[in-house]
């Protein structure tokens, strides 16, 4: 078991046209709290939260190298699935858009509405008693200091990953379990500290800006976070989420997807990124990374055809 803090300085989302702040004495609550969820919400149902054309792009293959160089997981040979993924000794790794081109009429994250209504800001930890449920996205945050403990799994499954402490034992028997099916689940990211994150944000800032040197640096860093999530808006930061063997949209097609989508809610995970919920999100279709809910909720999440974002909404 490994206790990480987060130290750097935070660095969040905000954008005006996100939503409105949250007061000072709701903010002194969360903290105070633990922010056990640390939800406040105020869900307008008569906004249309799906006039926002909501996800985040990907840019040209350019803009995205040197993040892919910070990064040890090869994503430029996308793994075959009837072959086992290569091994990763690192602890962390990023999405590459190698092969992904930038979509103009996407919106970048920064600038999205956030159609729930749920913002939560400053979250130190994810100790309360609905932990599993830590909401992380664009408008739901960390606070420069939060702590996790984070527990190496299984290296057969993900050599050299951490994953929280209290969920590791279900990604590895989820693995396992897989593994006796014929699908060969291997995590290529799992836990990233959040200096980590913030490294692989503003290499591709730079990178950005390098491709195009008009470009300010506001634009520069909106672009940016099309493709490489803000430091303390990524769920990896949290240890909850993983993705799995390939971060391409290929991985749909294989075997291994085929069996997460018909048993990852026994072991307590989620699809988390659905491509028909983007606008919910801020994030483009994933079906490489799965998040940690708990049993319960998975199951509950899944049967309701919602969002994580929305299930939340709605039942909070």
């Amino acid at each position: 078991m490994l206790a990480v803090a987060m130290t750097a300085a935070f660095c969040g989302c905000g954008s005006k046209s996100n939503t409105s702040s949250i007061s000072k004495a709701v903010d002194k609550m969360l903290e105070e709290s633990g922010n056990d969820l640390g939800l406040v919400t105020s869900y307008d149902t008569s906004s249309d939260s799906t006039s926002s054309n909501a996800s985040s792009a990907a840019v040209s293959s350019a803009a995205s190298s040197v993040a892919s160089k910070a990064d040890t997981v090869s994503s430029s040979e996308p793994q075959s699935a009837a072959t086992t993924p290569k091994k990763d000794v690192s602890t962390t790794s990023s999405k590459s858009t190698s092969s992904k081109k930038k979509n103009s009429n996407l919106v970048p994250i920064s600038k999205l509405y956030n159609p729930t209504g749920i913002q939560s800001t400053g979250r130190k930890n994810n100790s309360g008693s609905n932990w599993e449920m830590t909401l992380i996205n664009p408008w739901n945050t960390l606070n420069k200091n939060y702590s996790i403990d984070v527990t190496l799994m299984d290296s057969r499954y993900g050599d050299g990953k951490y994953f929280d402490s209290r969920a590791v034992k279900y990604l590895n028997n989820m693995c396992k379990a897989a593994s006796k099916d014929g699908a060969n689940l291997y995590a290529i990211s799992t836990y990233r500290t959040y200096d980590y994150q913030k490294m692989l944000y503003d290499n591709q800032v730079a990178s950005v800006k390098a491709s195009n040197p008009n470009m300010s640096d506001k634009e520069a860093k909106e672009e940016a976070a099309t493709v490489v999530a803000r430091p303390g808006t990524s769920e990896h930061n949290i240890g909850l989420a993983v993705d799995f063997n390939s971060v391409e949209e290929s991985f749909k097609n294989t075997k291994e997807f085929r069996w997460l989508q018909k048993h990852c809610t026994e072991y307590g995970f989620i699809m988390r990124y659905a491509k028909s919920k983007q606008s919910y999100t801020g994030v483009i279709y994933e079906p490489w990374h799965y998040r940690f809910v708990g049993v319960e909720n998975a199951k509950k999440i899944a049967a309701s055809g919602l969002s994580m974002e929305e299930y939340i909404a709605q039942n909070s």
